[in-house]
């Protein structure tokens, strides 16, 4: 099992990484706007052993972040490659979100991206076990 660090600011990871001489597991959010992702991407990327980016949905729908399907897109297209692995544009958290979802499933892979999907409801076609 892996854990990852999540909120980590860039003065952490490096005294972290000074104590312990040991590279970390980071967890980014895309609506994180202390615009430090880019040292985390490129200066510190050495000091990390896996960097994984959450969409920022969460944040979306709380209301805490104006970030949009086409703006995630775009972040990805661009960065996406300097992740191991990012989440689906999962706004939607409500029973009926699924179909929402999916489409934005779908959008950024029909934009040659491959996000992990999102899973919220365990009660209806959002699992499908065959």
């Amino acid at each position: 099992m892996k854990l990852y660090h999540a909120s980590l600011n860039l003065r952490v990871l490096k005294k972290y990484h000074e104590l312990f001489k040991e590279r970390s597991n980071v967890l980014l959010s895309l609506a994180d706007e202390s615009h430090e992702w880019l040292a985390f991407l490129n200066d510190c990327r050495p000091m990390i052993n896996s960097l994984i980016v959450d969409s920022g949905a969460y944040s979306v729908a709380n209301g805490n972040s104006n970030l949009t399907i086409d703006q995630v897109i775009s972040h990805l297209k661009i960065w996406g490659h300097h992740y191991d692995l990012y989440f689906n544009f999962d706004t939607d958290f409500s029973e009926g979100g699924f179909e929402n979802n999916i489409d934005n499933q779908l959008k950024m892979e029909r934009a040659g991206l491959r996000p992990v999907p999102v899973i919220h409801n365990f009660f209806d076609e959002e699992i499908v076990i065959t």
